[in-house]
């Protein structure tokens, strides 16, 4: 019996903190505004955001998830697998539980704890200890600058960053990503 509750408690407590703000906002793109159409209704990008994207349509109700600031998408954090090491290891001890994986995790760590349970996290495999990706600043290149044209706009740069290069857009935002510093578009560490 005390092992079934402190497992409730452990998934209780996964589940809390996965609410807290591992989402960060999705910026309606060209594209997804052309799907959707300029007259839709707030239904209609719920049905997109969830259905189609498979995030979470909050509609600026963002209590659940702070980092997604007012915006009514929200898209998860992208995380991946942190493999413990040999110190992780013995700082749980032998006969370790998911509660000592989890302070590890969270509270010496600082990444995510979801115990396998990577729904949202796809990158994190099987893993229970999940950490956001290294991400550092990707300079524009000449080749770049052409690509995107006089004058371009965020967009332009969102389109370059993520469906050409496949990097991560952040426009500055780059509370979880501090090594791509003031940098819009970030590319993995090499």
């Amino acid at each position: 019996m005390m092992r079934l509750v402190s497992l409730t408690i452990v998934l209780a407590v996964v589940l809390v903190d996965f609410c807290k703000g591992e989402f960060i906002c999705h910026r309606w793109t060209e594209e997804d505004n052309n799907v959707m159409g300029p007259s839709r209704t707030p239904e209609e990008e719920r049905q997109y955001c969830e259905g189609v994207l498979g995030y979470i349509f909050t509609q600026g109700n963002n209590e659940k998830y702070p980092e997604c600031g007012d915006c009514w998408c929200c898209k998860p954090l992208d995380l991946i697998c942190h493999d413990w090491t040999e110190e992780d290891v013995n700082a749980m001890g032998p006969g370790r539980t998911p509660e000592d994986e989890r302070k590890q995790c969270e509270d010496v760590l600082g990444y995510t704890f979801t115990n396998g349970d990577n729904k949202y996290y796809p990158e994190c495999g099987e893993c229970g200890c999940c950490k956001p990706k290294d991400l550092v600043c990707h300079d524009w290149t000449e080749e770049d600058v052409n690509a995107m044209g006089p004058g371009r706009t965020p967009e332009d740069e969102r389109k370059q960053c993520e469906d050409v290069l496949g990097y991560t857009f952040t426009q500055g935002d780059n509370k979880f990503y501090p090594n791509c510093e003031e940098c819009w578009c970030c590319k993995p560490e090499r």
